[in-house]
């Protein structure tokens, strides 16, 4: 890949500015230095995004996928990174710089730095092409009338009580510049959101209490705010409908132009891919790397991202083992029993990896023993317990403990050997066995079962 199509150049502009990105400074920008900021990086932006949109129309990757932006893209996208070869992420510095005309203020401004400073804990893997940030030039603005097909779609009742479930409500009590206690409400899906001001006998010129850009108020529901406002908020807030639906068809879309798969993290997205039926979401691609990672989840379930990278980067050829398999397991699964192919690939990995992790163990503790590594009086694993546990409805976390917690150390030792390297690696679950030595030294109990990594 060229280095121009990755999005960490952003931080050489921002240096060069003098925006500081360490996060212990204090959080001002001059105007002088944003200007000068802004403007570099418009121009830079756009030739990125020209080699960004020609990269990815020519090199199309399995694993590559498309997440559409929300305020939850970066936790996702830390939680999934390890897995995936790329991640195409709407750039957020460039919904921040206001246009040349624009009114510049200092809310903005503070924003902007902040989004710096986050995207600078992902610069390793800006700086590795796995994460690739894209402006205007591969999103383009959506237009402000979603196309008939949409309300086609929200003919589905069934659709329209997956939007109703989807809504994020928040409520708060608010004085005004007079004393009176307003209640302010809030209706939030990914493509909008709406406010809602109320108090009781209003009277006289008011100044209605503030909320400032981008603020969540405290959690609350539908009948609550309805209560508050005497009227059925869904009324109001159905009309964010045809922009959310359109967003989601958007986002299969722009997957499809940059030959990638489009990872949801919502129930809602999926019932409207469902609903469409777009020919152009390419299900096998879909299959292949979103069902697959989902079947990795719980096989790694308490090891934290971070490690699972590092463990990629440690041994890539045994994880692009262990992730050809579930994807194979998947593609089987979804050919012969697409209704269900979820469930029935969770069976089979379990039917198949869970043989293997145990026979993987006990190669490795021969091995520790007979190099001498694993001493007298070390627990063996509960081979039989674990075969009870399969068949008794036991979740896979513990299924998969006590392969991991006995004499650890030397088993890791062993696995590390000169023999262990030669025979154990080519092993399509090795890069499994590692993350799960991982979660025990994690969440053993001297760590009281939280994570040590403090994320």
């Amino acid at each position: 890949m060229v280095d121009q199509v990755r999005s960490s150049h952003v931080f050489a502009l921002a240096e060069d500015a003098g925006l500081s990105l360490d996060p212990t400074e204090q959080d001002s920008i001059g105007d002088e230095v944003f200007h000068r900021f802004a403007e570099s990086y418009r121009d830079w932006a756009k030739s990125r995004d020209r080699d960004l949109k020609e990269y990815l129309a020519g090199t199309p990757g399995l694993f590559r996928c498309h997440l559409p932006y929300s305020d939850r893209v970066f936790r996702i996208a830390y939680q999934v990174l390890w897995y995936l070869d790329e991640l195409v992420v709407r750039d957020p510095v460039e919904l921040l710089i206001p246009q040349p005309e624009e009114v510049l203020t200092q809310n903005s401004k503070v924003h902007l730095l902040g989004v710096l400073r986050l995207l600078h804990r992902f610069r390793q893997c800006m700086d590795s092409g796995y994460l690739l940030l894209g402006g205007n030039g591969i999103f383009p603005a959506a237009p402000d009338d979603p196309p008939p097909q949409v309300q086609v779609l929200l003919a589905n009742p069934g659709l329209i009580e997956e939007l109703d479930r989807a809504v994020r409500f928040g409520l708060d009590k608010r004085p005004d510049d007079q004393g009176r206690v307003w209640s302010v409400c809030e209706a939030e899906l990914d493509a909008g959101l709406l406010y809602s001001w109320h108090v009781e006998n209003l009277s006289g010129s008011v100044t209605s209490p503030a909320i400032m850009v981008g603020e969540h108020l405290p959690l609350s529901s539908a009948s609550e705010i309805s209560a508050v406002l005497k009227t059925n908020i869904y009324e109001q807030v159905r009309g964010l409908y045809p922009r959310e639906v359109h967003r989601t068809l958007r986002a299969i879309g722009f997957a499809a132009s940059m030959g990638a798969a489009v990872l949801f993290d919502r129930q809602v997205d999926r019932a409207i891919a469902s609903v469409a039926a777009d020919p152009s979401l390419d299900l096998s691609r879909q299959a292949r790397a979103i069902g697959s990672l989902n079947l990795a989840l719980p096989y790694v379930r308490g090891v934290p991202a971070d490690r699972l990278s590092e463990l990629r980067a440690a041994m890539p050829d045994a994880f692009h083992e262990f992730r050809t398999r579930l994807a194979d397991i998947v593609q089987a699964t979804t050919n012969e029993d697409p209704e269900h192919a979820d469930e029935v690939a969770g069976l089979a990995a379990d039917r198949e990896l869970l043989p293997m992790l145990r026979q993987l163990q006990a190669d490795v503790e021969a091995t520790a023993r007979s190099t001498r590594i694993l001493g007298y009086g070390v627990p063996g694993v509960a081979a039989v317990g674990t075969l009870v546990g399969a068949s008794a409805g036991v979740s896979v976390q513990q299924l998969l403990s006590p392969l991991v917690l006995a004499g650890m150390a030397a088993v890791k030792a062993a696995a590390d050997s000169a023999v262990g390297q030669a025979r154990f690696k080519a092993n399509p679950v090795f890069f499994l066995w590692r993350a799960r030595q991982v979660s025990a030294r994690t969440t053993s109990p001297a760590n009281n079962g939280h994570d040590v990594s403090g994320r």
